[in-house]
């Protein structure tokens, strides 16, 4: 999705009240945000992007992935994408 389909459906989502400034602000700043099929219908992909993940990247994915799942009716996955993924993490 590019940056202006996302402002555009992000700036929908909060004149119709399902997200505040902040957290728009929150979901501008997602790595990536990827519109695509899964098992025939359309959902979504809401990616944090880093070298080593750690706790965080999965804490702030799982959040943008939730604040994203308000703005649209289709369904919306948390993914994190990395090098490496220490054990304790992958747990």
């Amino acid at each position: 999705m590019t940056g202006g389909e996302l402002d555009d459906l992000l700036s929908e989502a909060l004149s119709k009240g399902l997200i505040n400034e902040d957290e728009q602000k929150e979901l501008m700043r997602a790595n990536l945000i990827v519109r695509g099929v899964r098992e025939g219908q359309i959902a979504w992909l809401v990616v944090e992007v880093s070298g080593t993940v750690d706790t965080e990247d999965v804490d702030r994915a799982s959040r943008r992935g939730q604040l994203f799942a308000r703005c649209v009716s289709e369904p919306v996955l948390a993914v994190v994408a990395g090098e490496f993924c220490p054990e304790e993490v992958l747990r």
